[in-house]
């Protein structure tokens, strides 16, 4: 796991290009924000939580507590709560922050892996040589987080298993506080870890990571932020917020997936799991060799 001494300020650009990105961010591990010069007034008014409502209220999302709801009747409560006092643990009203849903899976008609965003490409989760390996949900890993004022997930925390992740704000705004890795931290988070280390609770984010003070980021309806693997990263609403995140894996961090990840299974997997990687990495060279020659500009 690498590690850093202090945050890094967040780089913010209207544009990215793959080589940029790749040598100043995916690789070196820093966050970058992609803003919208110029929102698409359409994806704006289809990501609302009201229309989402009127598209897809007819299906079923699961709370925290593993409970069932229809997806309109979490949104009328959501939306009831505009303008109202905040109570609860973090400022949390009554109904829960959603989180986690499988976009793909559970709203199909969103269409939600169409708004993965490039630079989350290449994902060596979607490649078939990891087929039966990971969890299928991962092979189009687009999660559908939703919430009112006030509200944000409940600890700080990195993304599984090492994973860079990607942030797509669709409605309103969102502040990230960002923490880079620190020594000794495991590569997945158990519970017993988030009991005994983690100060989630701590109302002053400046304290609650003892070896770094946060970077802070507002994202607007449109902005993108890359989270490096294994950056710490806590978020709160404004108001009532949709987001599309989602996680990948590729030769930036392989490495670290793969030590996380592979203990996990049985020994005929884990060769598997050697065996992919080999080819995979082959495949990525080669399709950075073709990419050079293609573009002289880049020798």
């Amino acid at each position: 796991m690498r590690e850093s001494d202090g945050a890094a300020p967040i780089v913010e650009a209207t544009r990215w290009d793959r080589e940029t990105f790749e040598r100043g961010h995916l690789f070196p591990r820093t966050p970058l924000c992609i803003r919208s010069t110029a929102p698409d007034r359409d994806q704006l008014t289809a990501w609302h939580p009201r229309h989402l409502a009127n598209q897809v209220g007819h299906r079923e999302v699961l709370l925290p507590d593993d409970s069932a709801i229809d997806f309109s009747e979490y949104v009328e409560a959501l939306l009831r709560l505009e303008g109202e006092p905040l109570h609860g643990e973090r400022g949390t009203p009554g109904i829960p922050y959603l989180t986690h849903v499988p976009a793909c899976e559970t709203f199909p008609e969103l269409q939600a892996e169409e708004w993965i965003p490039p630079l989350a490409r290449p994902n060596w989760l979607e490649r078939w040589e990891l087929r039966g390996l990971v969890p299928a949900l991962w092979l189009r890993w687009v999660e559908l987080l939703i919430g009112a004022a006030g509200m944000g997930y409940p600890s700080v925390h990195f993304d599984a298993y090492i994973t860079h992740a990607w942030v797509r704000q669709m409605h309103s705004r969102k502040r990230f506080s960002l923490w880079p890795p620190f020594a000794g931290q495991p590569d997945h988070l158990s519970h017993a870890f988030r009991e005994n280390v983690l100060a989630a609770d701590s109302p002053d984010t400046k304290t609650l990571m003892g070896h770094s003070q946060p970077s802070e980021i507002v994202l607007n309806a449109g902005d993108v932020l890359f989270i490096p693997a294994g950056w710490w990263h806590l978020t709160e609403i404004f108001t009532t917020s949709v987001t599309l995140s989602g996680n990948f894996v590729n030769d930036s961090n392989w490495g670290d997936f793969a030590r996380a990840w592979g203990p996990t299974r049985g020994r005929r997997q884990r060769l598997w799991f050697a065996a992919a990687r080999a080819v995979l990495w082959a495949r990525n060279r080669a399709t950075s060799a073709i990419r050079v020659l293609s573009n002289p500009a880049s020798r």
